[in-house]
């Protein structure tokens, strides 16, 4: 009889410590990790980039070693907002910029030449110079990024 009490007891603690395994895996399915928002304006010359998006990658060489890009449009008024996969925010960390600060190609477009609003040195992180350190409390204003021309 004390076999058998036994055995119930080990066989509910298993069960306990699997559904404890099983609801932590269920806390992010993207396997993204802990965000914290990333809110910022786009600029050239002080004035709003009107469309346009934001790519952030991690930059190896100052530590990030996330594999995840987070990524936002930029809406009318030059605002952009990060996510990373479909959560809000991005992992903290240093990144590479990049922004394409320009309006998408139109399919009738013969040209084929998009409609850039800022230098398009900006669309590429090798290019741009432009770095970011994503942090848990943030300075107003500091993921704001001033582009020329």
């Amino acid at each position: 009889m004390l076999g058998i009490r036994c055995w119930g007891a080990m066989a509910s603690l298993v069960f306990a410590g699997l559904l404890v395994v099983g609801l932590a895996g269920c806390g992010d399915p993207s396997d993204v990790g802990r965000t914290v928002p990333v809110v910022g304006k786009v600029t050239v010359n002080g004035k709003p980039v009107k469309a346009g998006s934001v790519s952030f990658r991690p930059d190896k060489s100052k530590g990030n070693t996330s594999v995840h890009e987070p990524y936002g449009e930029i809406d009318a008024e030059g605002n952009y907002k990060l996510y990373t996969g479909k959560k809000e925010g991005a992992p903290v960390g240093w990144y590479r910029v990049a922004v394409f600060a320009g309006e998408p190609v139109e399919i009738n477009n013969v040209s084929g030449q998009a409609k850039w609003y800022a230098n398009p040195k900006y669309a590429a992180t090798d290019s741009s110079g432009l770095t970011v350190e994503v942090v848990e409390q943030p300075d107003l204003g500091v993921y704001d990024l001033k582009l020329t021309p």
